[in-house]
Parts: structure tokens; sequence; C-alpha cells
């Protein structure tokens, strides 16, 4: 099985490369310690997305610690490349949705995706191959607690779920901005605060061949009033139209795992003291 890594964002609101920031004993950055915890739930192949100019960094990375029984590969996240004609004036990457785009050609079964950025605990990638091993056509997705996935530092962007008696997707509600007393700062019913216990999409899936096409629907609607500043297609986004049209059933599994992340600079530490005081596994 694959493992998808997305890795191509400019880390705007973090100032750099979060990607690539060691957070571990050993000076590891967030997705190796995923790709470790995806090759033991039986992965063979991980395909990073990442930005253009950024290939010798990764591949330098992987090549000085690189994990037995996983071959990895990059693919890059072109701004050109999109279904449909390139929209003028865009200077950075198009978001989460058009990084799943570019891995199209590469993937070639059911696989599971992850951001680079984030820390997801050691059970996470098992828990979507578990959810996927339950045949069907349907995705699966880990929910994580809302309130264990905010900031201190600023307000983060997060996708809560919208689930049916069964524990599938109904839909996904973007909020831009949450701050870290759940009150919503952009987005649907500003100044609501959020319930703790809300569950969110924090980018952990298992999909199939199947969600390109899906994709490709989201990203041709977008790009027809795509905002070449700020606009950015989100795969929560695509999903939750795919649902929503009846096209993709979602199995939504809750997350047994604590998750940690890199949003703002302030983050940095705040990661760096979890791995250390959990031994270097940030769980």
């Amino acid at each position: 099985m694959d493992v998808v890594i997305l890795a191509g964002g400019d880390g705007r609101r973090f100032g750099g490369v979060k990607q690539l920031e060691p957070v571990g004993p050993h000076g590891e950055a967030l997705f190796e310690f995923t790709l470790r915890d995806a090759q033991r739930a039986g992965c063979d192949r991980a395909v990073l997305v990442v930005a253009p100019g950024r290939e010798v960094e990764f591949a330098a990375l992987l090549a000085a610690r690189p994990i037995e029984g996983l071959t990895v590969s990059c693919v890059t996240q072109r701004i050109e490349d999109m279904p449909g004609p390139a929209v003028a004036g865009r200077t950075r990457p198009w978001g989460t949705g058009h990084a799943l785009w570019a891995a199209r050609d590469v993937v070639s079964g059911p696989f599971l995706l992850f951001n680079a950025d984030d820390s997801y605990g050691p059970s996470a990638p098992a828990a979507l191959v578990g959810a996927l091993a339950g045949g069907g056509n349907a995705f699966a997705m880990l929910g994580y607690r809302l309130d264990g996935t905010l900031s201190s530092a600023g307000t983060v962007s997060r996708a809560v779920c919208d689930l049916d008696a069964d524990g599938c997707l109904r839909g996904l509600v973007e909020y831009p901005a949450i701050a870290g007393d759940r009150t919503v700062v952009d987005g649907p019913e500003p100044g609501r605060v959020l319930p703790a216990d809300a569950l969110v999409s924090m980018n952990a899936w298992a999909f199939t061949p199947a969600v390109f096409p899906l994709l490709e629907r989201t990203l041709t609607s977008f790009l027809a009033a795509a905002d070449p500043e700020r606009g950015e297609c989100y795969l929560p986004a695509a999903v939750d139209a795919a649902v929503r049209r009846g096209d993709a059933m979602v199995r939504v599994v809750p997350a047994a795992d604590r998750w940690c992340g890199l949003t703002w600079p302030e983050d940095l530490a705040v990661v760096r003291r979890r791995f250390a005081a959990d031994d270097g596994e940030a769980r």
C-alpha cells in the first residue's frame, strides 16, 4: 500500500519550511514518524508531494535516515498542473486538494494520506488500513477532537465533521480561523464557540484511486471562480462536495492517539517538548 505525504505548503504563518523542522531526539521531522508508523502498518511505498525547488532537501533528509521496507519518491506540486487553464497571477500552491492531484499518476491502488507538518500518533496508519479493509467503495478518515488540535499562538483552520448514526460522514464544515478557546473567528457563524468534542479532519485519510475523478470535478469548479491571490482548494472541501452529491462514502474513525503539529512559530517549542517528554514518540 502507498502512503502520500502532503509537504508542499509554503508555511506563511509559520515563517518557513515547517515540514523540514527537526522536532525529534535525532533531528527527525514530523513526517518521518508518520512514515515509520505507516511502514509498520503495511505501507511499502511513500510519495512526498513537495514544492518546486524542495526536492533535493527532502531527498537528502530521507537518504540520511532511510526507513527499512519503505521506498520513497517525491512529486512536485506545480501551480500550473491543474485540470484546466492556468490562472494568471498565482505564485503559490493551490492547497491540499491540489497537492493530492499532483500525486494522481504515481499511486497505484488504495493509499493513506497525511500532512507532513502534523503528528498523528502511532496507531493512525493502522487504524486507516483497518477501516479500508471493511471493503466496498468507502473511503476512511481519522477524526480528532477539536480541543486537542488548537494552538495558543493563533487561529487554525479546521474542517468539522457532521456524522450520521453509523459514523459515516454527512459533510464537513470548513472554518478558516478558530481561536484557541474554540471561538470561530472566520467562517460560518463567527463568534460561535464550537464544541470541545467535535471531530475534525486533520488530513488523515484512506482513499482508493476513485478519489481522483471526484477531485478533478472539484478542482475544475474551483478554478472557474478562483481568487488568484487568496484562493485555496482544501481536500476536505473536495470530499465534502463528493459526499453531499452522493458520490462518496467516508467512514470516520475516532483517533486513539494525541495529535500535535506546526502552524505558528510558537508551536515548535510545544511540539519539541512533547517529543522529548514522550521519549521521541510525541504520542
